[in-house]
């Protein structure tokens, strides 16, 4: 998406913050009472996705001609998120804490798939065939805390 570098960097951030602090509260043993979720409220028009700031649509008028149209498919209410949330907040989409989720799916389908279903979904992450090259093919390395004997770090 030419021109979204900053808002794709910040919903990136989010959604793997998101990710992040579930598993540290399912460590400190909060992950059943307290949820956190990276939602996206669906296509909805606001006042920030419309702007397309004048100098850049006069240095690219095809690219504002394509945001233009695009905000034509913006169709969401935002009647859907705010029912998403509710749903959420009532403690019915356990399965999906942590994760980012598009509200303009059905809810309902997406947790009937169960957690088998939704391997690896609505997730952000980067994999690489085989893993990488020093982890030893594992997805997560395990750092161990050396010291000299003494207690001091070296």
């Amino acid at each position: 998406m030419p021109f979204g570098g900053a808002y794709c960097t910040g919903k990136g951030a989010l959604i793997r913050a998101v990710s992040c602090i579930q598993k540290e509260l399912e460590m400190d043993g909060f992950g059943d009472s307290i949820h956190v979720y990276a939602l996206h409220p669906g296509a909805t028009l606001s006042q920030p996705s419309l702007s397309f700031h004048p100098d850049v649509a006069e240095a690219y008028p095809q690219e504002a001609e394509k945001w233009s149209k695009f905000h034509k498919l913006f169709k969401c209410p935002p009647a859907q998120c705010a029912q998403t949330c509710a749903f959420l907040a009532a403690g019915r989409g356990k399965i999906l804490r942590g994760r980012y989720f598009d509200c303009e799916q059905d809810i309902g389908t997406v947790i009937a798939a169960g957690e088998e279903g939704l391997n690896g979904l609505y997730e952000l992450k980067v994999e690489f065939l085989g893993g990488l090259p020093n982890d030893g093919g594992t997805a997560v390395a395990v750092i161990e805390h050396q010291t000299n004997g003494d207690g001091r770090d070296h």
